[in-house]
């Protein structure tokens, strides 16, 4: 069972990648129409920024890791 910030840091990460890819697609497109790029340079800068989707979302994943080691140990010290 996951708590509420775990089920929240899940849609978090979720929404940053559904919104990197779906910025790819609108810059992918605006790039095939006004640069003339070919499909194939368009999906390399998809790729570009679902990678920098994923790397955001590692990031939060460890913030939120240290915040929940760091409440366990403070939680563990108190009792």
């Amino acid at each position: 069972m996951f708590s509420a910030p775990d089920v929240f840091l899940k849609a978090k990460i979720k929404l940053n990648i559904l919104g990197a890819v779906l910025f790819a697609f609108k810059i992918g497109y605006l790039a095939n129409m006004y640069f003339g790029m070919q499909l194939k340079e368009i999906i390399f800068l998809g790729i570009y920024f679902l990678q920098q989707a994923m790397a955001v979302a590692i990031q939060e994943i460890l913030c939120a890791d240290r915040t929940a080691t760091r409440r366990l140990a403070d939680a563990s010290r108190s009792a």
